[in-house]
C-alpha cells in the first residue's frame, strides 16, 4: 500500500510544470526528456510551439543545451 502511494506521488511530480525545449536540444535527447516529463505528469512544447504568446506565458521550465544570455534574464 505504501508503494502505491509513492507511485501516485511520483506520477504527479511534474503535474504543475510545463516545459519547452530549445532548438539546440537534439531529437534523441528530446525524446528521452519527453518520456520522463510525461511519465511524471508534466506537459511540454517544442521551441516552435512555444513561440506562440499564449503558450509562452504558461511555460514554467526551459530546457536548453547552452547558457542563457543576459537579454533573456532582462526580458522576464
Amino acid at each position: 500500500m505504501k508503494k502505491q502511494t509513492e507511485y501516485k506521488k511520483q506520477r504527479k511530480l511534474f503535474s504543475k510544470c510545463i516545459f519547452t525545449f530549445g532548438r539546440e536540444v537534439g531529437s534523441i535527447g528530446q525524446a528521452a526528456l519527453q518520456y520522463l516529463i510525461l511519465s511524471f505528469g508534466g506537459q511540454f512544447f517544442s521551441a516552435d510551439e512555444a513561440d506562440d504568446e499564449k503558450i509562452k506565458s504558461k511555460v514554467t521550465h526551459y530546457i536548453m543545451d547552452r547558457p542563457l544570455s543576459d537579454a533573456f534574464y532582462n526580458a522576464n
